[in-house]
């Protein structure tokens, strides 16, 4: 009996391990990993990540300084185009010196960072050389300051999970002498039109001191291509290169022999992949893109034909197309083009002051406006000045107002309008404080990071990271959302007194949540989370029913606020995050798979499985026991 529960148990929490989501996206050193820039003296400038890299140091004259920029793509997709900065390539003389670095990729956000080192005399910083480190690669690859210092060195491809460094040098001396050696004197001293390295090839380095050296030949891509060219959704292609003269290749910046092929995938969506070739310093690149055919043409909204005879073959081209899965062309897609208006949460409230907090949804790219309503009572007999909207998906707005009463309720909402229409969010209530505490101004959000359909807002202090997130991309109308609110201190300091507040949209009811206490009137989860530790970190889990009323093609909106004390400036900040998700009428029947393989409904909560087990073990007993009395 003891070995049926144990096996019964184990197999509800792999079924729980299989249920949890995994966030897709390509992603930067998320918080917890080396800072994207360090910097040391000494011992530490070759490509080896260990202790003494760190984000500030002391160096003395006529010694050498190493700027080290870290990266590791922490997502679950490759990021592409991927670029490294540095500047800036000279300064001084003075006793501190300050470095910036970057790296950013097209379809990935960019993480910066900066490091100072100070230095024992006024002198200057001079910059020496560069080398990239691409995940195992220990030697190392020979970086052009141009290239650097100017547009940004091209890392191409770093896949799912890689990591790498670049490395950077620079002199401290006020009085640097540079060897004139043939290969960097700016001579063509051999005659025959290149000039230095890594131009002339008759340069081994910038210290070779023949231009007529003899050298190798220069490193070729022959050829480098993929078969098959298009795949099938989870499937897989080889690609195939050749090259000459060429001591090292990579392919998505993973070794490979200079000349063979190998096997990629799986693969769910298209994908471009990259070969780089390196000699003495040399770096080819070549590509080739391989497509995914994503879905099996089984439905009229994906099986090529024009069912409906409109002129329109398939979704999205289709507007009677809803998705790929969509078996009826015939079908009116409903697509809003009003705006929408959402009210959030007030934040920094004082006395006399406060910030008023909306979302505004043109769903159009023409000129949009907002503002807020406010009053002491519903009439809201005051507004604030109009702000201009023109991002066509959505905007984060505010406004902070004051002459206020303390102790005091009111009333506002958020108003958006263009060519279109008005839009009207909630009317939302705030109370001022009732004591004489004076708060210091707010600082004011200036820096959004949009990833997929989740927005993560912070401050310009950027002490606390927050995140509202969800693993669909459309909710069913009377069908179910999840939500995970997490948030991360990613200061050094505690930031005191914070508290959580969670807003869902009058789309949705609640379900339960993990954690809070919820406000019917306001439709929000309040959640003190106190003093929040450098590094400290927590999530709330909430789930709603999605009502009949809610609007096909709306977007609802699930917002989450934080609002702590800054313990160096003793001022009230915040941090607000929101997530995006389309109101649609056509999705899939997530519990159909488990439904006709079991023959019942399987649960969607904890509860219910915890309940489904007692039950499945009280029968087991039950049958036991009465096969004992048989015997």
């Amino acid at each position: 009996m003891k070995k049926l529960i144990y096996t019964t148990l184990s197999a509800f929490f792999g079924l729980a391990l299989i249920a949890s989501p995994a966030f897709a996206g390509a992603e930067f050193n998320n918080p917890g990993e080396m800072p994207t820039v360090t910097v040391s003296s000494g011992t530490c400038q070759q490509g080896a990540i260990d202790g003494c890299w760190k984000q500030s140091t002391t160096a003395n004259a006529d010694g050498t300084v190493g700027v080290h920029i870290f990266y590791h793509n922490t997502g679950n997709t490759a990021a592409q185009g991927t670029v490294i900065r540095i500047s800036p390539q000279v300064q001084g003389p003075t006793t501190t010196a300050s470095f910036s670095g970057s790296v950013s990729a097209g379809n990935a956000p960019t993480v910066s960072g900066n490091a100072t080192v100070s230095i024992s005399s006024s002198q200057k910083l001079t910059f020496v050389d560069a080398k990239w480190y691409p995940g195992a690669y220990s030697s190392g690859i020979p970086v052009s300051g141009v290239d650097l210092f100017g547009s940004g060195f091209n890392a191409g491809t770093v896949n799912a999970g890689e990591y790498g460094k670049l490395v950077a040098r620079f002199k401290v001396s006020n009085t640097i002498v540079v060897q004139n050696y043939q290969c960097n004197d700016g001579i063509d001293n051999d005659g025959d039109g290149y000039i230095d390295y890594p131009n002339d090839p008759g340069c081994s380095s910038p210290t070779d001191n023949d231009e007529y050296n003899q050298t190798v030949s220069q490193c070729v891509i022959n050829s480098f291509y993929a078969s098959p060219t298009n795949v099938t959704s989870g499937g897989y292609t080889t690609l195939y290169w050749n090259t000459s003269n060429c001591d090292s290749v990579t392919v998505d910046g993973i070794s490979y022999p200079v000349n063979g092929s190998g096997s990629f995938g799986p693969l769910y969506s298209g994908r471009n992949y990259e070969l780089r070739a390196f000699r003495n310093g040399q770096v080819q690149t070549r590509s080739t893109y391989v497509s995914v055919n994503q879905v099996n043409p089984t439905y009229q909204c994906n099986d090529g034909i024009d069912n409906d005879g409109d002129g329109k073959v398939d979704y999205p081209n289709d507007p009677g197309c809803s998705s790929y899965y969509d078996n009826d062309e015939y079908n009116q897609v409903v697509q809003n083009t009003q705006p929408q208006a959402v009210t959030t949460v007030a934040t920094i409230l004082g006395t006399t002051s406060t910030r008023l907090n909306g979302i505004a949804i043109p769903n159009t790219s023409y000129s949009t406006t907002a503002w807020f309503q406010w009053g002491t009572n519903s009439n809201l007999s005051f507004r604030t000045n109009a702000q201009s909207v023109n991002n066509t998906n959505s905007t984060y707005i505010s406004d902070t107002i004051s002459g206020l009463v303390p102790n005091t309720v009111y009333y506002y909402r958020t108003v958006v309008q263009n060519q279109n229409g008005t839009a009207y969010g909630d009317i939302v209530r705030f109370q001022t404080q009732k004591n004489t505490t004076v708060v210091t101004t707010p600082t004011i959000i200036t820096k959004v990071v949009t990833q997929k359909d989740v927005v993560v807002a912070k401050s310009t202090a950027s002490l606390l990271e927050l995140r509202v997130e969800n693993v669909y991309d459309r909710m069913c109308i009377g069908g179910e959302m999840d939500y995970t609110i997490s948030y991360r201190n990613i200061s050094s300091q505690t930031l005191q007194n914070a508290v959580l507040r969670i807003t869902h949209p009058k789309e949705l009811t609640l379900i339960n949540s993990s954690r809070g206490d919820y406000e019917v009137v306001d439709r929000t989860i309040t959640i003190a989370l106190g003093d929040i530790p450098a590094g400290g970190a927590g999530s709330v889990q909430v789930r709603a029913k999605v009502n009949t009323s809610a609007i096909v093609g709306n977007l609802a909106v699930t917002t989450a606020t934080v609002v702590y004390t800054n313990t160096t400036t003793r001022a009230q900040e915040d941090a607000i995050a929101y997530s995006l998700v389309n109101i649609s009428n056509d999705c899939p029947n997530v519990n159909t798979l488990g439904a006709s393989a079991f023959g019942l409904f399987l649960p969607s909560t904890l509860l219910g499985w915890l309940i489904l087990i007692l039950v499945i073990l009280a029968l087991i007993v039950l049958g036991r026991q009465l096969y004992k009395k048989k015997e």
